[in-house]
């Protein structure tokens, strides 16, 4: 955020070495950080000149620039969670949504995708205990090619981001379901973290779950169920069977 300073800084570097590729790079994101496009493509530009597209330098400011720039979808309705509007248009800047504008106000330059008349567009739906889907179920096949099949299926409805979730099964499948989700995420964003439901239940009120794997927390369990990183794992269990300093020593981990 102290984009002023590294500026400075940057523009120090290139007075010693101004084909220091990093030093132009950094500038580059500093300009796409502040809005400044036209600036961060004349760095662009002095990177092909000095290692041509193929170096790492350029791909990451390209991809950087491209993540940024402003697109529109339009729709005949848009639905944006509390009020539907009429010939409207969702504004997307790199990946993130910004706004919703009339489709009559949009820039002529601006790039719009156009749905087909009658379509609706409205956000997706968070799913946050998804067992299976597509024939898939997530205990069977704790996966990554598992959790993308799952998650297109419950594309075809409406949802697109979601919770592979376990059910109560051994620690080996527990630790197999972690793993996938963490690779899942590095190429699906719609998987947001894992659900784990159980093992930590009520063996006198199992549900659908197994009682024979029903049990105790353990000191383990505490490690393994922080191992997973950039993503949100929620634990379902009964709190008549868990201690407090559990429930703690997971939340503040």
């Amino acid at each position: 955020g102290q984009y002023r300073l590294a500026y400075q800084y940057y523009q120090q570097a290139l007075k010693l070495d101004p084909k220091h590729k990093g030093a132009h790079e950094y500038l580059g994101e500093l300009y796409v950080n502040i809005k400044r496009l036209d600036k961060a493509q004349e760095q662009l530009a002095v990177l092909q000149r000095l290692c041509t597209t193929a170096c790492p330098e350029y791909k990451r400011l390209h991809k950087a620039i491209e993540d940024y720039k402003q697109s529109a979808v339009a729709a005949d309705s848009v639905f944006d969670g509390i009020t539907v509007r009429h010939n409207a248009a969702v504004l997307i800047e790199g990946q993130h949504i910004v706004g919703v504008a009339s489709r009559r106000g949009l820039p002529e330059d601006l790039p719009v995708k156009e749905l087909p008349e009658g379509v609706w567009l409205a956000p997706g739906f968070i799913d946050v205990q998804v067992n299976g889907g597509g024939d898939r179920l997530f205990n069977n096949e704790p996966t990554p090619a598992a959790i993308a099949a799952i998650g297109a299926a419950h594309r075809q409805f409406g949802t697109t981001s979601f919770l592979p979730t376990l059910i109560t099964d051994t620690d080996e499948k527990m630790k197999q379901a972690i793993a996938a989700v963490q690779t899942a995420m590095k190429t699906m964003p719609g998987v947001l973290g894992i659900h784990l439901e159980g093992p930590f239940l009520s063996k006198e009120k199992p549900g659908i779950h197994n009682p024979e794997l029903i049990r105790a927390a353990d000191a383990h369990h505490v490690k393994m169920l922080q191992s997973l990183k950039g993503g949100t794992t929620v634990v379902t269990c009964a709190p008549e069977c868990v201690s407090g300093s559990f429930i703690t020593e997971l939340v503040n981990g």
